[in-house]
């Protein structure tokens, strides 16, 4: 690369120049979306609603230390393995 080029460049970088700006085409105007209530089951395609009547139901992996990248800060979370629905089925998490 030349000294011309690379001034050329460094012009466009620092905006000194006609081509730093390229106008964008506008944008197409959309119309609005009509506002509206939505109305559905709840865990539809024949499933059982996903509620629990009770926390203390529920069940926990053991205990794990999560620290951020610089080693700062830790948090004790305690991820959850099940909990009992109100169907009485229990519904199981995978392992964190």
């Amino acid at each position: 690369m030349n000294a011309a080029e690379l001034e050329k460049h460094l012009r466009r970088l620092l905006g000194k120049g006609p081509e730093r700006f390229i106008p964008l085409p506008p944008s197409p105007v959309r119309p609005a979306v009509p506002g509206g209530i939505a109305r559905g089951t709840p865990g539809g395609s024949g499933q059982s609603a996903f509620i629990e009547d009770d926390y203390d139901d529920r069940e926990y992996y053991p205990a794990q230390t999560v620290r951020t990248s610089d080693g700062l800060f830790a948090i004790e979370i305690e991820p959850i393995k099940s909990i009992l629905l109100t169907s009485g089925e229990r519904a199981q998490f995978k392992s964190p």
